[in-house]
């Protein structure tokens, strides 16, 4: 019995001299950057409650690190950094908002916003743009060109998207004193103040059809017109009469207004009516 007692002290001491040995070289320096817990099979298997909470507490002396060289020998980047999983700041942060390309008509970026008594709206034409309104835009448009190559960027880039109406038509008809075409704007979505520039100087780059010079020759003074519109712009590419020299020299855009009885008048019978009719001014200058 004293024998069995003597070699189990003898084997428990043994295992805790192996145990002292193991700690003291994961605490030296050429172990200290290996991952602690590789040891822990050996603490694992110990029978001894005490010899493993001892053990334990001798191989997690050192980790994790707590001066600046242990952190950076830690940090796989060579730079004392906190972990990845550190918490974000407390609080909600909204994702960032855009407003949709068709808002609501008052609510447009870009736009001055009208005040109470609609001061900066067009007081004749309220339900229109203003600016695209008669006497409220500050656009200077030569239709001979392009309108984002013609209109002033500053004016065109944030104006350019917003609605031509209050209401959001979707159907747009253009007439005109300057010429005798109508032009018809559908479109599936809101038309906007792009779309009206862009319809009028697409309409107005249209050859002069046969019927049309048919006409255009029992009037002598609107042929002399057309004639020295078309050699002022025409070059050796395309010498073609088309529809923007009817206008001769009144190639400017002044805005859209209502006149209602040259609309009723304008309008073809049998030909179906349209509630966004709007009259296109042009001047000289």
């Amino acid at each position: 019995m004293c024998l069995e007692l003597r070699v189990d002290d003898l084997i428990l001491r043994q295992q805790i001299m192996i145990s002292i040995r193991v700690c003291s070289c994961f605490n030296s320096p050429l172990t200290r950057n290996h991952h602690p817990r590789a040891f822990t099979a050996s603490s694992d298997s110990t029978s001894s409650d005490s010899l493993r909470n001892q053990s334990r507490r001798r191989l997690y002396t050192s980790y994790p690190p707590h001066s600046s060289h242990q952190a950076l020998t830690m940090n796989p980047w060579g730079a004392a950094a906190p972990p990845p999983w550190v918490p974000q700041p407390a609080g909600y942060f909204p994702p960032g908002y855009a407003t949709p390309q068709y808002a609501s008509y008052w609510a447009q970026p870009g736009w001055n916003a009208p005040t109470v008594n609609g001061a900066f709206n067009s007081v004749k034409y309220p339900t229109l743009n203003p600016i695209l309104a008669l006497g409220t835009t500050t656009v200077r448009y030569d239709v001979r060109g392009q309108a984002r190559n013609e209109i002033a960027q500053a004016i065109y880039m944030p104006n350019r998207l917003l609605v031509a109406t209050s209401n959001q038509a979707t159907h747009v008809r253009l007439i005109s004193k300057a010429f005798p075409w109508s032009i018809e704007i559908v479109s599936a979505s809101p038309v906007t103040c792009e779309v009206i520039w862009d319809a009028l100087y697409k309409a107005l780059q249209e050859p002069i059809a046969d019927s049309e010079w048919g006409i255009i020759i029992l009037d002598r003074k609107q042929r002399e017109t057309i004639e020295k519109a078309a050699k002022k712009r025409s070059d050796n590419q395309d010498a073609r009469y088309k529809r923007i020299d009817w206008l001769g020299g009144a190639t400017i855009f002044k805005g859209l207004e209502k006149l209602e009885e040259f609309q009723d008048m304008r309008m073809l019978p049998g030909a179906e009516p349209c509630a966004e009719t709007w009259v296109v001014r042009m001047s000289t200058s």
